[in-house]
């Protein structure tokens, strides 16, 4: 045993006061007087012996009572080992988390709050004279560094709410690099509310003991909405849109009006109510139109409280003004395509012969068909698949009498199945891919008696599993009439038969217009509508050439963000930015050249956390020895204290007083 305060020991010279009184008899005897004899009672007489044994047994609790009242001030305790507490200067690690979950209500407040009074007592628990470090979900560089009390305390006032969101092996493999540079004794706190979604306990190595105090609320709730997407990857002006999201709903009880509302360009376009049961999800798709030009900003919010960082969605998209199609032929060109195209506003059609192609033609367009052509030469070839590979449409016709080994080496430049052989066989066409995109709004119902295009010649096409492959038309010999391959961010359209009438009808056929014009429109080049505040890949398609950085801007702050260049598009890497949801212009040499929308990351949606008993399972699983403080502030403080210098013992030394003075009233009250 030993004391935490043994100067209290030189209390116990007031022992010197109850010895005094016994020793010395300082009763004062009253005297009486008997006027008669017969008014006398009879008076028992005590022995001597039993007197001094009274006065010996109250002499003995008083000491006892004393002395145990005094070492209960000097604290002692049992050291927490056999050998002495570990000696030196303690470096006390204390990760406070600070992102979106932590802005729900306790009892005592908001969670942040809750943590930051548990850190500092967490603080008051050690020496002066030990080292600290504040950690949160920044990773700033200041708080990768040692601080004294005082230091720890002004750093933690500044903690507030965060978009960045930590798993618990970043947080721990965060910790150690800064412990790896000194030689103090390692201490290990995290304050957390434990969800499941980042508290990845399982993930931990290269510790051996883990300190966690958890900050939690009892009725966990929360509403969600994510995943927006449109029903086309194209918008055009006064075109009907369809905006679809998911609604999650968190909670423990069912939902009923959920009030949300569609914002476009800062106008009200849409309000909307829903119900969800409890624990469930609801998918809203909301029509709107697109009445200006250019780049439009919307968001989707809905109520809920307290957690709000995941209530409202913001998304943007540009209006396209054309359509640019290039018509690529050799010698003899079909004018069914100029028929299509010609007279439509929308579209920008041009033919050239490919023999007089300007290349620098390819980076203005949007789809490029090729028909009917025998022989592409190395050069052309190379640009086309560029064009490709930066999202460009290709859209092939291949001659009955194609150079095979030239024009393969093109398709599979294209990610594309190959031409085989060419057959010329009358067959027609019997299926045709209802749930494709590129016929998604022609047909109301899938109809199974559709009458599709006859051929007379066609070429057979490989067959690679390896590809990204989407089947659109297909024959009845189940070889393919139309396919669709994914080549790089763009797409290759690829018929086996030539557009001509010889090799078939399909110029004159009814379906010919719905899938020209929709590979036209859908050539348009996909942009995102949303990313999150912490994406490493946001694409913006620079046509320009500059050696300026692309700027994102909100509401007049301008932020360089790390960027690298490459085939006409910018990466611009938002992970360390830590940026507010929001629309951004993007500029390039103080131009806009296109909006984003970022929104924060829906990680943290899920409120679920660990329990403890969860958190002792994996903790046993892993060999990491789990210390699980649930107490209050104060208590916090003591029992940190109490585990880092062992087992108090001061309460046992209060009982021992109280008990002894007990003792003593008994003595003088019962024996007469």
């Amino acid at each position: 045993m030993k004391l935490l305060y043994p100067e209290f020991l030189y209390a116990l010279f007031f022992l010197a006061i109850p010895i005094i009184i016994h020793l010395f008899n300082f009763r004062k005897y009253k005297v009486i007087r008997f006027p008669q004899l017969r008014f006398l009672q009879e008076i028992q007489q005590q022995s001597s012996s039993t007197s001094r044994l009274k006065h010996l047994l109250v002499l003995f609790s008083r000491i006892l009572a004393i002395t145990a009242l005094v070492l209960a001030f000097a604290q002692p305790y049992f050291p927490a080992s056999d050998s002495e507490v570990q000696q030196g200067k303690k470096g006390v690690s204390i990760y406070v988390d600070n992102s979106f979950s932590m802005e729900a209500k306790a009892t005592a407040g908001q969670l942040l709050d809750v943590a930051k009074n548990k850190a500092i007592s967490i603080m008051n628990a050690f020496d002066a004279s030990d080292q600290f470090q504040l950690l949160t979900n920044d990773f700033e560089g200041k708080h990768q560094r040692w601080l004294n009390k005082e230091q720890f305390i002004e750093a933690l006032q500044s903690v507030n709410i965060t978009a960045s969101h930590r798993t618990i092996d970043e947080v721990i493999s965060r910790q150690s690099e800064l412990f790896k540079t000194s030689d103090l004794i390692e201490k290990r706190f995290i304050i957390s509310d434990l969800q499941k979604s980042t508290f990845n306990l399982e993930e931990v190595e290269g510790i051996s003991e883990l300190n966690i105090i958890p900050t939690q609320v009892e009725k966990l709730e929360n509403l969600s909405i994510k995943e927006l997407s449109f029903n086309r990857p194209y918008h055009t002006q006064n075109s009907n849109e369809e905006v679809n999201f998911k609604i999650v709903n968190y909670s423990n009880s069912s939902k009923e009006a959920i009030s949300g509302q569609l914002f476009l360009n800062n106008q009200l376009k849409t309000p909307f109510n829903t119900s969800i049961e409890k624990k469930d999800s609801s998918e809203k798709t909301i029509a709107f139109s697109s009445l200006s030009s250019g780049w439009q900003r919307g968001k989707v919010t809905i109520k809920d409280y307290p957690i709000n960082f995941d209530d409202t969605l913001f998304f943007s998209y540009p209006i396209q003004s054309s359509v640019n199609v290039l018509h690529l032929f050799e010698e003899e060109v079909d004018q069914s395509l100029e028929k299509l195209f010609q007279n439509d506003t929308f579209i920008v059609y041009q033919k050239q012969s490919i023999k007089q192609l300007d290349l620098n033609q390819l980076n203005e367009q949007n789809l490029v068909i090729i028909e009917s052509i025998k022989q592409i030469s190395s050069g052309v070839q190379s640009k086309l698949v560029e064009f490709a590979q930066r999202g460009g449409s290709i859209c092939f016709f291949p001659h009955p009498q194609s150079n095979v080994d030239n024009i393969n080496s093109f398709l599979s430049q294209l990610n594309s199945d190959h031409l085989v052989e060419l057959l010329k066989k009358e067959t027609e066409a019997t299926e045709l891919n209802f749930k494709a995109q590129l016929y998604q709004e022609v047909f109301e119902e899938e109809e199974n008696r559709i009458e599709l295009p006859k051929v007379n010649k066609y070429w057979k096409t490989s067959s690679n599993s390896r590809l990204i492959v989407e089947p659109l038309i297909t024959l009845r010999n189940r070889n393919s009439f139309l396919k669709k391959y994914k080549s790089g961010e763009g797409k290759t359209y690829l018929f086996s038969s030539a557009l001509d009438g010889e090799s078939s009808n399909l110029s004159k056929h009814a379906i010919f217009v719905p899938t020209l014009y929709n590979m036209a429109l859908q050539s348009i080049e996909y942009v995102k509508s949303n990313y999150s505040t912490n994406d490493k890949e946001v694409i913006i398609k620079t046509t320009q050439r500059s050696e300026s950085p692309l700027k994102i801007v909100n509401q007049g702050q301008e932020i360089i963000p790390p960027q690298q260049s490459r085939s006409g598009q910018t990466i611009l890497n938002l992970s360390s930015l830590n940026l507010k949801a929001g629309h951004y212009q993007v500029l390039q040499e103080n131009k806009q050249i296109a909006y984003i929308s970022l929104n924060y990351n829906r990680k943290e949606s899920n409120p679920t956390t660990f329990t403890y008993p969860e958190l002792k399972e994996i903790a046993q699983k892993k060999g990491i020895t789990l210390s699980y403080y649930e107490e209050e502030q104060d208590r916090l403080m003591n029992r940190i204290a109490t585990i880092e210098e062992g087992t108090p013992l001061w309460k046992y030394f209060i009982i021992f007083a109280l008990v002894f003075l007990g003792i003593e009233v008994a003595l003088l009250r019962l024996l007469k």
